[in-house]
């Protein structure tokens, strides 16, 4: 079986790893030229712990590419980056019949539903995971994969669970609407809040005032989805924050690079969610504006 992964980033680098290790064949799809050759010659770096692994990929550039013949292709790029990739598939002779879109928030998901595919699924990393350079990623903390099929289920299983470890645990839900949005409030919750006090994700638990604030950006969350009285999902946001304790969040990183962040994707899709039905979301607003200030600062800094 061929399978392809869009994106060199973090997750794009750990997933093609395990992908390898469970002994498939592994195309990554690149936005430069020097990233692929790296990868071809040197192939993918994974630290975990006190070892380390080195794993052969095929590496092409997305650009370059006139068609993906992958068996099942799995999309890790940023969600801002979702746009782009579906004009690219337009472009392309052949596209998959299978994808799997992996990324935070919701707001992509009317592009993706358009795609001429057969099978599409949304998966939700909850993995840490850190790219060192172009061939490098260390994992920085184990978490969980889940799966969630939106249109059409193809015959996958099998890929599931060979790909399920104890490293790296894959898991197939019904219900992906859910899956999404469970996964939106911990992101609302956590991404914002270290990215502005440059903190790690497990100081939002033992500072009291960080976990307080935490708290109220839950409490807005949950009622602009509709998901207030949900049993499990504040502690849920907790467990995240304690076994991603040491690392620094995605959006953290991006600010910290003068990257541009995924807010408008989580916080975004939760403010119009939030005026949809008459209720104001002030923590919410100001984190969401304040993010987009620091955005502002980095890229002025470069420019």
């Amino acid at each position: 079986m061929n399978i392809g992964v869009i994106g060199g980033g973090s997750i794009g680098l750990l997933l093609a790893a395990y992908l390898r290790k469970s002994q498939f064949n592994v195309n990554v799809y690149t936005r430069s030229k020097r990233q692929a050759a790296h990868l071809n010659e040197d192939g993918i770096t994974l630290y975990k712990n006190n070892q380390t692994e080195v794993f052969t990929v095929h590496a092409k550039v997305m650009d370059e590419l006139c068609d993906l013949s992958d068996d099942i292709v799995f999309v890790t790029v940023k969600q801002f980056h979702i746009k782009a990739i579906c004009e690219q598939m337009e472009c392309k002779s052949s596209i998959p019949r299978t994808m799997v879109f992996m990324q935070n928030g919701m707001g992509h998901l009317s592009l993706i539903k358009k795609l001429p595919i057969e099978t599409l699924f949304i998966g939700i990393v909850e993995h840490g995971a850190m790219r060192l350079s172009d061939t490098e990623v260390r994992h920085t903390g184990a978490g969980t994969i889940k799966i969630g099929a939106v249109q059409g289920t193809g015959v996958w299983s099998h890929l599931w669970k060979s790909l399920n470890s104890e490293e790296f645990p894959v898991v197939v839900l019904n219900d992906w609407l859910a899956i999404m949005e469970r996964k939106l409030v911990v992101n609302s919750c956590i991404n914002p809040l270290t990215t502005i006090f440059r903190v790690p994700n497990g100081r939002l638990v033992s500072n009291l005032y960080f976990l307080n604030l935490m708290r109220s950006v839950y409490e807005e969350t949950v009622k602009s989805l509709n998901l207030a009285g949900q049993e499990g999902l504040w502690a849920e946001v907790l467990l995240v924050c304690e076994k991603t304790g040491k690392n620094r969040s995605s959006m953290l990183r991006d600010i910290e690079s003068g990257n541009q962040t995924e807010i408008e994707a989580i916080l975004g899709y939760t403010l119009r969610k939030g005026k949809e039905q008459g209720f104001e979301m002030p923590i919410t607003k100001f984190l969401f504006e304040s993010i987009k200030g620091l955005e502002q600062e980095e890229r002025e800094k470069i420019e």
